[in-house]
């Protein structure tokens, strides 16, 4: 596949003000550049054609650059107009003036005499400037096309200005994969969640890695000799995997735990912590009984930091009872293995794959996602439910 791929540089206005009348004009003029038009001559038509806006946030220029990379072999199959803010801590100077970068990029298709082209641009913003953000992003993208913001990291969720970040675009996309001080940081995710009501809806790339979990636990309830134990319940326990060094990340399982609880109707009573490995919660059941859900972790390599490892749900009616387990096991932690035992007889037993996803992967999926992901939604309220529960405590 022949490609071409062309950037120059925009100077803009000094200080963090961004001249986005340059940026345009600049990426006009790259489509008269010699390249593109050798590409013509050699009966390829590149074409401007783009499905979607994706803006995103870089926390320096060596992220930037990765960031670019990825959404350069994205937008092979996605055109795209590509927006990368780059934190740049001479950005602020009022003396010095901006430099954005712009470039074109072309792939041509075998036999298909056509080029599909895609258009970056690169914008340098000083720290914490989510109101530069805010006002440039309208200007940059092109119209009438749905814009996806992708944060990599931690987003200043506490910044008021973030507010006015997600209203302009379609869809904030986050990963609490990323977070650190995970559990304040989904209460956050969730308050913004709610400012922003039906006005931008909000994904995470952690809620599509545990794909795969919520469809083996969904497989279990929708059995029609197991759809009683919707409503038996009485314990549930979690592990997640933490890694030596790493920060803790509870997200995955707290998440899969609030999805659970959002589904049949619980809700937390109370918690506590055992230690530094084990949060145990009391949540009751619509039919009022209590049950127990324990989330604890387990040590990793570190690619699996944070990552759901297991998942057992006990149920028990008074004549019933019924245990669901789910691990992940092999050398790899690659496998899923699922087990039902149904009054201690064992009913059925499966193994599925379920490799760590590419975030680029992730991504894609995502955008290909029309609309707001209520079960998500839902589940971060139920989440917010979980921390609360833990915060009150250790106030005590």
């Amino acid at each position: 596949m022949a490609e071409v791929d062309i950037s120059r540089d925009v100077i803009g206005f000094p200080g963090p003000a961004v001249d986005v009348e340059a940026i345009e004009r600049e990426l006009s003029n790259l489509w008269k550049a010699p390249d593109l038009v050798a590409l013509t001559q050699m009966d390829v038509v590149p074409t401007r054609t783009s499905v979607l806006n994706l803006v995103l946030v870089a926390p320096d220029r060596v992220a930037a650059v990765r960031l670019a990379r990825m959404m350069g072999q994205l937008s092979v199959h996605h055109p795209s107009r590509v927006v990368i803010f780059v934190t740049a801590s001479d950005a602020a100077d009022p003396s010095r003036a901006l430099e954005a970068q712009v470039t074109t990029q072309c792939s041509a298709i075998p036999d298909a005499h056509i080029a599909p082209c895609f258009e970056q641009i690169i914008v340098p913003v000083p720290p914490r400037a989510s109101h530069v953000i805010a006002s440039v992003i309208p200007a940059l993208v092109l119209p009438d096309l749905r814009t996806f913001l992708w944060w990599p990291g931690l987003p200043p969720l506490r910044d008021p200005g973030m507010v006015r970040v997600a209203r302009a675009v379609d869809r904030l996309v986050i990963d609490s994969l990323d977070f650190t001080h995970c559990l304040v940081n989904l209460t956050r995710l969730y308050d913004l969640c709610r400012h922003l009501d039906q006005g931008c809806a909000i994904s995470d790339l952690n809620w599509a890695r545990m794909m795969t979990w919520r469809e083996v636990m969904a497989q279990f309830f929708d059995a029609p000799d197991h759809q009683w134990a919707l409503d038996a319940v009485s314990r549930m326990t979690l592990r997640y995997g933490h890694a030596r060094g790493a920060a803790d990340n509870p997200a995955q399982a707290l998440l899969f735990a609030a999805w659970i609880a959002s589904r049949l109707g619980w809700q937390v009573r109370g918690a506590e912590r055992w230690g530094k490995e084990a949060m145990v919660f009391t949540a009751r059941r619509p039919d009022g009984r209590d049950l127990t859900v324990v989330v604890e972790r387990a040590p990793v390599p570190r690619r699996f930091n944070g990552l759901l490892l297991a998942a057992t749900l006990t149920a028990d009616d008074g004549r019933r009872s019924s245990e669901f387990r789910a691990a992940r096991v092999d050398e790899d932690l690659g496998t899923i293995r699922v087990s039902t035992l149904v009054d201690g007889a064992p009913r059925l037993e499966y193994a599925t794959r379920c490799t760590p996803s590419d975030v680029g992967e992730l991504l894609v999926h995502d955008l290909r996602r029309p609309g707001h992901d209520t079960l998500y939604e839902d589940a971060l309220d139920a989440a917010r439910g979980f921390v609360s529960a833990l915060r009150k405590r250790e106030e005590l």
